[in-house]
């Protein structure tokens, strides 16, 4: 707060010999106008920026060379057939949807194998801009999905947040739960293929963001908190979203603790968040020894509004 002071004096007195008025000084009348500093953005700390804008800091993938990875072993808790995921995230293209596969997240095996559970934007044939989340396989030296939740009615702005919300008993078979939304949106999504065994996995699962874990599906936009967990939420209930986003479409997201145990009261087993130099894991699980790859980040000025 500054203080501007404007000082005035006034007293005059009559010259009879002249028939002038002659002014001197006298009292002195303050007037006092107080006013706020504008508050300089730094654009580039956006970490610093964020309380002042009211917003979750995101990060930047760049279509082409963009990674995060640690190297740490989160196999326990996805590994088995059965296993029921929940997992929110928030995404941010850069471009229209559709014409190229994007690795949103996925827990693979190893630091360049594709196999593993993946979250993608697909691109090939009719799956074009489509949302898939499953258990990737190797098969013929290729890959392809042995259990996979899909919605060719997805969607995702570039101008707005799209906040995706799923869960996914995967290797269930036909019955298994399944849920996903966007913004508030029911995707609708599809069940198939619905293997019921093949997807417990050996050696290890590490986290990656950005791309499918062997150099290429980069993803081209910006990307929030990773939140992911083994427990079943039903998204279907407006209550349940509304834990981690808004009630309307613009992909805002709530409060979730410094910990991501907020929406549920137990701290999710994967909680990923930070800049492009702080993003770490902040969930249960232990990054022990284990190594974090920043690849080519960039902070996103306008991070995820919060609700």
């Amino acid at each position: 707060m500054a203080t501007l002071t404007a000082e005035a004096t006034l007293n005059t007195t009559f010259n009879f010999s002249t028939g002038h008025h002659l002014a001197t000084a006298k009292s002195t009348t303050v007037h006092t106008t107080e006013y706020r500093k504008p508050v300089a953005i730094n654009r580039v700390t956006v970490s610093a920026d964020s309380s002042i804008l009211a917003q979750q800091p995101a990060v930047i993938y760049n279509g082409s060379s963009s990674e995060f990875q640690i190297t740490s072993n989160f196999q326990s808790n996805f590994a088995d057939d059965g296993t029921i995921i929940s997992l929110v995230t928030w995404i941010k293209p850069s471009a229209t949807i559709g014409g190229t596969t994007q690795g949103i997240f996925g827990l693979f095996q190893g630091t360049s194998d594709q196999k593993g559970i993946q979250l993608r934007i697909d691109s090939a044939g009719s799956f074009n801009g489509t949302l898939v989340f499953g258990n990737v396989r190797q098969i013929y030296g290729g890959r392809a999905y042995s259990h996979r939740l899909y919605s060719t009615f997805f969607s995702a702005g570039i101008t707005n947040w799209t906040c995706i919300m799923i869960c996914l008993e995967v290797g269930g078979g036909s019955s298994s739960v399944k849920h996903m939304w966007y913004n508030n949106n029911n995707a609708s999504p599809t069940l198939n293929p619905s293997s019921s065994s093949g997807f417990t996995t050996s050696g290890t699962l590490y986290p990656v963001i950005g791309n499918n874990n062997g150099g290429g599906d980069f993803f081209n936009g910006a990307i929030g908190p990773i939140w992911m967990t083994d427990e079943e939420i039903d998204f279907s209930v407006a209550a349940n979203r509304q834990k981690f986003t808004d009630v309307g479409s613009t992909g805002g997201i709530a409060d979730l603790g410094a910990d991501g145990s907020t929406p549920t009261g137990t701290q999710p087993k994967i909680f990923i968040k930070g800049t492009a130099t702080t993003i770490t894991q902040h969930g249960s699980l232990s990054i022990g020894s284990g190594t974090i790859t920043r690849g080519n980040l960039t902070n996103s000025f306008r991070g995820v509004h919060n609700v």
